[in-house]
């Protein structure tokens, strides 16, 4: 505490005098740092007005991409731990956060100026960040908050409308407004919400997210400058990234997360002698002897699930850098499978590839995958995609820790306009068929009367004797390729009238093998529903 009151006045002093500063704290605001804003040698930084750096044009860009997050049952674990919590009343919001190993061939400078974001902060050799979240600006005495809080994948038909109406995701956004507005009340007044539940779009090396906000503002008294520093720390740490309410969530995560977070959800306040703009430190990676490790996390409230927890966590893994040279309609995947170290199937797969190259592109040249990718230490037990995106070269690799999805059912649905005769990362199409699922885990596309793919894989249907693939697949997988060079799928015309006759479905695609794909007994087909049940 002596510590803490020693900074608050230092920085109440410099909010005085009017003197500019950069001021950085870690989540627990023991390990403050206070910097002129132009030690660049020390701290680069940037907001969305002001920055003490140059532009720095990288001749690089992020080929490789690898991820080891904590498992789903240590995940459970903690989620288990903070549900009891919240029932028992001590909790009933808690920002649950995780550290996960990444490998890139990016370092952390690099990122930095490759990154784009409306703050982003490299403290030299010990974290980047690149925030979407501002902590509070102050405007000639007026104090503006803007909590973020909801996430989903923008390509996923009607995401903003998904988001929005979702009822964990609304509960939880109140709860953190009404926190937020909270501590603005302890040092302003007419505090207010301005803009409840706006979207922003964000692009990233993954994927494009959208992410949910609320504008909240007050009034600082006139002599706000000279108690900068008490400002800020009466609002420590970020409601968004602790809980409700505070002091017992705190304490919670302290003894739940099972490991320091450090300057991650932290802030970072740039003040220019009268206005103060300032950020949340989320996007987070730190530098550990040499091993990067990027920190994440998100609410939990009495209606979260475990699983689309876990998922939202790993979606927050991301670097904002779009991929260069190639479209974003137009970007080309190949997904393999890594099992203990070894990628499967890559004969198939370098065919497909370089036939793609060719068709798309009109490039005569063969590609490798064996020879480019290397396998990470830490992706060598277990099983991973490894995900290259590519178009006249391999533009990033990325591991993916992979679970399994559970095949129980499968619903057909009908689009005799959709084209996917080339393996795009652009699935918006296809996303939107599988959204008219309904109770089912997944589809069956029919295009003009015929059985094409599911929304991830080609099928094979078993006739008691044999089995046979579609003759008019949306996408002709390598697996495929594989059985049926290998005799044991034959190729046939297989409508939705002809379905009957088969006994069952299975699906395949590169982590589906014809040994543990899942297989769906076929009971019964109704065309004007066209539902097949197991």
């Amino acid at each position: 505490m002596q510590k803490q009151k020693h900074i608050i006045n230092k920085l109440n002093l410099l909010g005085e005098k009017g003197e500019p500063f950069v001021f950085i704290v870690d989540f627990e605001g023991d390990t403050p740092h206070i910097f002129h804003p132009d030690e660049a040698e020390k701290i680069l930084w940037k907001t969305p007005k002001s920055s003490n750096y140059k532009k720095y044009d990288i001749n690089k860009q992020i080929s490789e991409w690898s991820i080891k997050p904590v498992s789903f049952q240590k995940y459970q674990r903690g989620f288990k731990i903070i549900q009891n919590h919240i029932h028992n009343g001590d909790t009933y919001l808690l920002n649950f956060t995780q550290p996960t190993k990444i490998k890139t061939n990016l370092n952390l400078e690099e990122i930095f100026y490759l990154s784009s974001a409306n703050y982003k902060i490299y403290l030299k050799n010990t974290f980047v960040c690149f925030s979407p979240e501002t902590f509070v600006k102050i405007d000639n005495g007026k104090i503006s908050s803007y909590p973020m809080k909801g996430t989903i994948d923008a390509t996923i038909e009607n995401a903003k409308e998904v988001i929005l109406s979702d009822s964990k995701e609304l509960a939880e956004h109140n709860t953190i407004v009404d926190l937020i507005r909270n501590d603005l009340s302890l040092v302003a007044e007419n505090v207010k919400v301005e803009k409840f539940r706006y979207l922003e779009r964000i692009k990233t090396n993954r994927q494009d997210l959208w992410q949910v906000s609320s504008k909240i503002t007050g009034v600082l008294p006139e002599n706000y400058a000279e108690n900068i520093g008490d400002i800020i720390y009466t609002m420590l740490p970020a409601g968004s990234v602790s809980g409700a309410p505070k002091k017992k969530t705190v304490e919670i995560i302290r003894n739940t997360e099972n490991y320091t977070r450090g300057f991650y959800t932290g802030i970072f306040c740039y003040f220019d002698g009268k206005n103060l703009d300032s950020c949340v430190l989320i996007r987070y990676i730190e530098n550990q002897n040499g091993q990067l490790i990027y920190k994440s996390g998100g609410g939990i409230t009495f209606k979260s699930k475990v699983e689309p927890e876990y998922d939202e966590m790993l979606k927050k893994i991301y670097i904002p850098i779009s991929v260069h040279n190639l479209n974003s309609n137009k970007k080309l995947v190949e997904t393999i499978k890594c099992e203990h170290g070894r990628l499967l199937n890559l004969s198939w797969h370098n065919l497909r590839l370089n036939g793609t190259r060719k068709k798309c592109i009109g490039l005569n040249d063969k590609i490798d995958l064996g020879e480019i990718i290397t396998v990470p230490e830490n992706c060598k037990k277990g099983i991973f995609r490894c995900r290259v995106v590519y178009s006249e070269t391999i533009n990033t690799v990325e591991f993916i820790p992979h679970k399994y999805r559970k095949i129980e059912s499968l619903k057909l649905i009908e689009d005799n306009n959709i084209d996917y005769q080339f393996k795009y990362s652009n699935r918006k199409n296809i996303n939107n068929l599988f959204e008219k699922r309904g109770d089912c885990d997944d589809i069956l596309i029919v295009k003009n009367g015929c059985i094409t793919d599911s929304s991830t894989a080609n099928c094979i249907f078993y006739d008691g004797q044999k089995w046979w693939t579609p003759d008019t697949p949306l996408l002709p997988g390598t697996q495929r390729a594989r059985l049926i060079s290998d005799a044991k799928v034959s190729v046939c015309r297989i409508t939705v009238e002809s379905i009957s006759k088969y006994k069952k479905v299975g699906l395949i695609n590169a982590m589906w093998s014809f040994e543990n794909m899942p297989v769906i007994e076929i009971e019964n087909i109704h065309f004007n529903s066209l539902v097949i049940k197991q």
